[in-house]
C-alpha cells in the first residue's frame, strides 16, 4: 500500500500523547524505524498495542512530524480495551452491511461507528461514548476518522492487532498481575529464588 507522508506539526505547543504508565517512555518514532507494536492504516493513520495501568489498550490514532522528524501521536483518534476490540472485530461484516443500507453501527453499547462524505472522500468515523445516569449518551471527543483505504487496512490485519494483544496481556501485564500476588504470599521473599517458586505454583494453580 502506497504510503502518504504523514501531516507535519507546525505547532510547537500541541500536546503529546503518552501511552504508557511510565510517561517518561517517549512514544515518538522515526517514520523508518516504526516499532513492532504500531501497525500503519495509511496517511498518518496508526493502530498501537499498549499496556497502561496494567491494560492492554488498542489505540486507533493520528500522528504528527515534530521538528526532529520523529513522529508522535496526537489527541485525534481513540482507545479501546481489548474486550471492546474483540467485538469491534467480531462485527466487521455487520458494519459494512450497516453502512451499505445507511446506517450508524453500535458497538457494546460505547462505540458508535458511522460513514461519511467530506468533499468527495469516503470516512469511517469511529467515536466512544458513555451512558449518564439518566440514561443519555454523552459522546466524547476527538474520534477517529479512517478513509476507505485506512478502514480496509485495519480489517486486513486485525488478526496481527489481535495476536500483540493477547501477547501483551499475557506478557508484560500478565506478569505484573503475578508479582502483584506473589507479594502477597511472600511479602518479604529472602532471596529471588523465592519470588520465582511463588510465581511457578501460582502459575501452574491458575493453569489448573
Amino acid at each position: 500500500m502506497k504510503r502518504v507522508a504523514p501531516l507535519a506539526s507546525t505547532n510547537a505547543s500541541v500536546k503529546k500523547v503518552c501511552f504508557f504508565k511510565d510517561s517518561k517512555k517517549d512514544s515518538s518514532f522515526k517514520p523508518d524505524a516504526v516499532p513492532e507494536n504500531h501497525f500503519h492504516l495509511g496517511r498518518s493513520n496508526y493502530a498501537i498495542v499498549s499496556d497502561f495501568a496494567d491494560v492492554a489498550r488498542i489505540h486507533l490514532r493520528q500522528y504528527k512530524l515534530d521538528a526532529t522528524g520523529s513522529l508522535f501521536p496526537t489527541k485525534s483518534g481513540i482507545t479501546l480495551i481489548p474486550s471492546v476490540w474483540l467485538a469491534l472485530v467480531r462485527e466487521f461484516a455487520a458494519i459494512d452491511q450497516a453502512f451499505q443500507d445507511g446506517k450508524v453501527f453500535v458497538v457494546k453499547d460505547c462505540l458508535v461507528l458511522s460513514r461519511t462524505v467530506v468533499e468527495n472522500v469516503t470516512y469511517i468515523t469511529l467515536q466512544r461514548y458513555y451512558q449518564r445516569k439518566d440514561f443519555s449518551r454523552k459522546f466524547l471527543a476527538p474520534v477517529s476518522m479512517l478513509n476507505e483505504t485506512e478502514w480496509n487496512e485495519l480489517k486486513n490485519i486485525h488478526k496481527q492487532i489481535t495476536s500483540k494483544t493477547v501477547s501483551l496481556m499475557f506478557g508484560r501485564v500478565f506478569r505484573k498481575l503475578l508479582k502483584k500476588e506473589v507479594t502477597k504470599h511472600i511479602p518479604f521473599p529472602k532471596t529471588d529464588f523465592d519470588c520465582i517458586d511463588a510465581e511457578i505454583v501460582l502459575t501452574t494453580s491458575m493453569v489448573e
